[in-house]
């Protein structure tokens, strides 16, 4: 886990999950609203790359709301992922119960 600090106060955190020996998923992620857009959630998300890299991974998955899902915060996660280089690779419609799930992958360069 890594925690993005402002004024000694933290205001975001990534935390990742190694499910095999060369692929890890961002469990879980959050910025605080008054810090979106600021490059905080692209700081965290190159920190946890650069671990998985460390740790001779090859890719980085995240789980969000898919687009069959009409709600505009996830909208915003969603381009917030995709803008950053990760590629939509499956959706599940019924992982979550009645939320489609989208997975997003990216690869890791070392």
């Amino acid at each position: 886990m890594f925690v993005a600090l402002k004024h000694d106060k933290p205001v975001g955190f990534v935390s990742i999950s190694q499910h095999f020996a060369r692929s890890f998923e961002i469990h879980s992620m959050g910025v605080l609203q008054p810090f979106h857009r600021t490059g905080i959630g692209c700081a965290l998300v190159a920190q946890a790359t650069a671990f998985v890299a460390a740790q001779s991974g090859d890719f980085l998955t995240v789980k969000t709301v898919s687009d069959a899902w009409e709600d505009e915060n996830y909208a915003r996660t969603r381009a917030f992922y995709l803008g950053i280089g990760f590629t939509p690779i499956e959706e599940f419609e019924t992982l979550w119960g009645d939320v489609p799930c989208l997975m997003l992958i990216k690869a890791v360069k070392v």
